[in-house]
């Protein structure tokens, strides 16, 4: 941005906080700054590239060249101060340093420590860097293996409860690094956008990072405790919310070399999005306050919501229950599709059993030479073979060998309803023959076709609907292959928010939900085939 552009900013963002000001109380830290013409501004040596030490000494970094932003924005003078992982919060306590861009996750745990500042400016999960000639390429596989780690992160207590791993902890980056090259430790757990730049290191030659981040969390500018709802407060956030209109984030990631980060540009999409009134999105409303959409979503409460948002909120601070699927739109979403495509799988399979099944009787009713004999040889081995073992046998043999064979991949969806109906419409292929016979008995110009389906229905409804109830909760297991996007959802959420316990009830929950969907179908339709004097 021009020297010009970027003072007329920097005069329009002082006018906006000064007429705002009289909402939110006066700050001491701001009113020195301001006398003193400097902001201290604590920033990490040991994290490049966001923040280092040059040949001579002096600090720079994606956020250094923040902290001078953000000074210059405010009309003074930036003085970086070297802190680290285990003290930084420590220094803004004590007074040492005003402000802290130093890398440091949004969490609960530090908003007890300092007055953190929304909008958030970046988001970077957790990883691994493992030494050479050892491979992970799934978090379960750490149960047990030992990892170096630094002091005051936030992911080293959720990763030990989660994945069982052994945690080493050293006071810095640099001592974690030599207890990894010693081999003191497998890996070294350690924020992902620092391992990708280890990476790119020749010195690190041979080591890895496999695994995707976990624990995503976004990074946020912190301000002392003391100085939370001051004018001081409000500034900082302002500037970051133009930070993030503009692009400045982005463009200063580029300038580093840093891989584009997904928050980064989620966030210039967000608050860069306007009402139909034209004006932002994102604006502060009378109190002061940002809309619940502009906001990390970690720290909205009920108060602040409605709907079901509120609704899934209210109880998770009530009862502790985190249901996010319930107040979480992105979680929301991707839970309904699994449903959804769960009983599209169901939906799909009654059909294709129906209509084998009613293909089958048919052909076998009609005593073709051969042909129905040939029929009732496969309905007897659909029926009288395990339908698991059916699915294991042609998902993991004959799928395999018509790749390994042909190149053909089979979608494992046909799979699972190919072998659900076989097994089901062959039960149910039998109890039409039966139906056939005893109508055939009662009325000789009885035939076996289309048209006599409802009859049919009707006289074999008990046995039916059994199998389709069985069908129902046959589907619901060969979901998880067949399509897991529910499954997967739940694991999502679970690697997300490390609520096994409810996440898993939940889904046995939607399970038994769906069944009993489906045998209210059942009950309708066979009541509705009674009333018309079918049954």
């Amino acid at each position: 941005m021009a020297r010009g552009a970027r003072a007329l900013l920097s005069c329009a963002i002082a006018v906006f906080c000064a007429a705002a000001a009289a909402q939110f109380e006066p700050s001491p830290v701001l009113e020195r700054i301001r006398s003193a013409g400097e902001i201290r501004i604590g920033v990490k040596t040991d994290f490049p590239p966001f923040g280092m030490l040059d040949s001579g000494g002096r600090p720079i970094g994606f956020e250094v060249d923040l902290a001078r932003r953000l000074a210059e924005e405010m009309g003074v003078e930036a003085v970086p101060v070297g802190v680290s992982t285990e003290n930084r919060f420590q220094r803004l306590e004590q007074g040492a340093v005003d402000l802290i861009i130093a890398t440091a996750a949004d969490t609960a745990e530090r908003r007890q420590l300092a007055t953190v500042i929304e909008p958030n400016y970046y988001g970077g999960g957790v990883g691994v860097f493992l030494r050479p000639g050892i491979f992970h390429d799934d978090w379960k596989a750490l149960r047990g293996v030992e990892l170096c780690a630094l002091q005051g992160s936030y992911f080293n207590k959720p990763i030990m409860q989660r994945y069982l791993v052994k945690l080493q902890m050293y006071r810095s980056v640099r001592d974690a690094q030599l207890a990894l090259r010693d081999g003191r430790c497998t890996g070294f757990l350690y924020t992902d956008v620092a391992i990708q730049q280890y990476l790119k290191d020749p010195q690190w030659t041979g080591y890895t990072a496999p695994l995707p981040s976990a624990l995503i969390i976004p990074w946020a500018i912190s301000i002392p405790r003391s100085e939370a709802g001051t004018e001081f407060e409000r500034v900082v956030g302002d500037i970051v919310a133009q930070w993030h209109r503009e692009g400045t984030l982005i463009e200063l990631e580029a300038a580093w070399d840093i891989q584009p980060n997904r928050f980064l540009q989620d966030a210039n999409r967000l608050w860069n999005e306007r009402k139909a009134d034209g004006g932002w999105l994102c604006e502060r409303d009378a109190a002061g306050q940002w809309p619940a959409a502009c906001r990390n979503a970690a720290f909205v409460t009920s108060a602040d919501v409605g709907g079901l948002e509120g609704i899934g909120l209210w109880v998770r601070e009530t009862f502790g229950m985190d249901f996010s699927f319930i107040y979480d739109p992105f979680d929301r979403e991707r839970y309904l599709v699994g449903i959804l495509w769960t009983l599209v799988l169901c939906a799909s399979t009654i059909v294709a059993s129906l209509a084998f099944a009613f293909g089958g009787a048919a052909m076998i009713f009609a005593r073709i030479p051969l042909l129905s004999r040939l029929v009732a040889a496969l309905g007897n081995f659909g029926r009288m073979t395990p339908v698991l073992l059916q699915m294991y046998l042609v998902f993991f043999w004959l799928s395999s060998l018509a790749w390994s064979s042909l190149g053909v991949s089979v979608p494992p969806v046909l799979i699972a309803i190919a072998c659900l109906a076989l097994y089901h419409g062959s039960i149910i292929t039998f109890a039409f023959l039966d139906a056939a016979e005893h109508l055939q008995h009662s009325r000789p110009d009885f035939r076996f076709t289309p048209d006599h389906l409802p009859e049919l229905l009707g006289a074999a409804s008990v046995g039916v609907r059994n199998t389709l109830t069985n069908l129902v909760k046959s589907s619901s297991i060969a979901s998880a292959i067949a399509v897991p996007e529910l499954l997967s959802a739940t694991i999502a959420i679970i690697a997300d928010r490390g609520n096994v316990f409810l996440m898993m009830n939940a889904l046995l929950v939607v399970f038994y939900l769906m069944t009993a969907f489906w045998i209210h179908v059942f009950g309708r339709f066979e009541r509705r085939l009674q009333r018309a004097g079918l049954a």
